[in-house]
């Protein structure tokens, strides 16, 4: 899995402006099963996972806490699309919100 460093742009002010290992990976499917997968190759260490979907990031939280790992105590996860479920999740999902209009042209 190709990995990197996060290093914050000069003239920008990140949220947090430290240095980090990035782990990505580009063979998990989007949906549950694929998250749920996905957090057996995850490293105890790890410490945060964003996720591509809500629904990833559901199986990534339901096969941590077979392992004992606590969320989001002891690993934060964080999901993408904001679907209507993810308040409902135990614990409630930390998501982000995806424009789903187009930026540009008629409306």
């Amino acid at each position: 899995m190709p990995q990197g460093t996060y290093r914050p742009e000069p003239g920008r002010a990140p949220i947090v402006a430290v240095e980090f290992p990035i782990e990505i990976s580009e063979t998990v499917p989007p949906w549950f099963d694929g998250g749920y997968a996905y957090a057996d190759l995850i490293d105890p260490q790890t410490t945060a996972v964003i996720a591509f979907t809500d629904t990833q990031a559901a199986g990534v939280i339901a096969r941590l806490a077979e392992f004992g790992r606590r969320v989001p105590d002891d690993v934060s996860v964080i999901g993408s699309n904001d679907i209507p479920i993810a308040a409902m999740y135990s614990p409630s999902l930390t998501t982000m919100r995806t424009r789903s209009t187009p930026w540009a042209g008629p409306p």
